[in-house]
This record gives C-alpha cells, structure tokens and sequence, in this order.
C-alpha cells in the first residue's frame, strides 16, 4: 500500500521539504507533512496544480510514498 505527500520549496532553495497543507507550511520531520491515500491520487494532482498556479515564488510537486 501507498500514499501521497506534497513536497516544495521556494524557487531560490535548493531542496523540497515536506507540507502540511491543513497547516499551510512546510515541516521538517514526516510525521507533520499531510498523507493522502492512494485513492485521492486525482485530487492531490489538482491540489498541487492549483498551489503552483496561485503561488509563483514557490514549487510544488506531488511524490508517492510506500
């Protein structure tokens, strides 16, 4: 079984970091970052569509976990 996480960074940095998108920032340790399972795989696609779009100094990207 998997699930998702949302990763980004600002455009400047160098490394994605996790997110916690009820939290609206970026953590530092997993246990913080927002899972999503693998049936919600449509619906992160369009979460992190929406987040590129609507913030330009930051990227946003959507990464399986196992």
């Amino acid at each position: 079984m998997y699930c998702y996480r949302i990763y980004g960074k600002q455009k400047a940095e160098k490394r994605f970091k996790p997110f916690d998108y009820k939290g609206g920032k970026f953590v530092v340790n997993l246990i913080y970052a927002t899972y999503w399972h693998r049936s919600c795989q449509s619906h992160v696609r369009n979460l992190v569509e929406t987040m590129n779009k609507d913030n330009n100094d930051y990227i946003f990207e959507m990464r399986r976990c196992v």
